[in-house]
């Protein structure tokens, strides 16, 4: 998945710019977390660019969250970064991500109930009970039990 057929850059930069590393590895893990493979970085040959480490990556094929992780052996370095693929451009998905919003739920399950009773098929609208489908229409992802006027009694998230 590669928008407009260009790959993405995906850049690290070293612990004080440090230059002349030859085993900064990016090691992939797929959206169901199954190693997808291990990438050598290149520093960038520009002398601005020193100490900076860079892999053109297009290699994404299903959509959803990738995790990258930046490791050397020569300088103990460890970088994690996730970025969520779609058929049409990678977005930054930050740390932050796993903070906690109310109760047990993340950032990212927040977004994803939104995005659900925002943008995704709902059914049972009029009725005693309102379900929205999550965008990719997979599976139920908000149910509600409502009363005569609209009130909601039960709120089931999947």
């Amino acid at each position: 998945m590669a928008y407009n057929n260009e790959p993405y850059k995906i850049v690290y930069i070293a612990k004080n710019f440090t230059s002349g590393l030859t085993d900064v590895e990016l090691i992939v893990f797929k959206p169901n977390m199954s190693k997808m493979g291990v990438y050598v970085l290149t520093e960038m040959q520009d002398p601005e660019g020193a100490g900076i480490y860079y892999i053109d990556f297009n290699d994404a094929d299903v959509v959803g969250v990738y995790t990258f992780v930046v490791d050397s052996v020569t300088m103990p370095l460890k970088d994690v970064r996730s970025l969520y693929f779609d058929q049409r451009f990678p977005i930054v998905v930050n740390p932050m991500m796993d903070e906690i919003v109310e109760g047990s739920i993340n950032v990212q399950q927040s977004l994803q109930i939104m995005l659900s009773v925002l943008a995704g098929k709902s059914s049972g609208g009029g009725t005693t009970k309102a379900t929205f489908r999550n965008v990719l229409d997979t599976h139920d992802k908000v149910v509600a039990i409502v009363d005569n006027v609209g009130n909601r009694h039960n709120v089931n998230i999947t």
